[in-house]
Parts: C-alpha cells; structure tokens; sequence
C-alpha cells in the first residue's frame, strides 16, 4: 500500500498541542536538537564514538 508510517506517526503527533506533550520527552527532544550528535545527555561527538565503539568492543561486534 506504500504507506510512509514514520511520516504518519510524525503527522499524528504533531496534532497533539506541544504544550500537551509529555514534558520528560520535550525535554530529551530539545536537547538533542541543539548539539551537533542529536544526544539528549548533550555528549561531545568525540564522547559518542567512544561510547559506540566502546559498545561494540564489549559485545563482540566489528567496529
């Protein structure tokens, strides 16, 4: 049926009035858009690799 379910789900939430969305959530998105990783902690891009690769190291899994 091609139906884009991501591009729904943000249209669906998007009728929802900002102010009457789960504040832990506002919080998290607008963090994440203002730095460069998209990280709702606000991690440097150079702590984010770390971490990622850190991940990987200790699960087994190629970098």
């Amino acid at each position: 049926m091609k139906i884009d379910i991501p591009q729904l789900v943000f249209n669906a939430r998007a009728l929802r009035p900002r102010e009457e969305r789960p504040k832990g959530i506002l919080g998290s998105c607008d963090m994440a858009l203002r730095n460069d990783t998209t990280s709702a902690m606000g991690t440097t891009e150079e702590d984010f690799e770390f971490v990622v690769e850190d991940v990987l190291k200790n699960t087994g899994s190629p970098a």
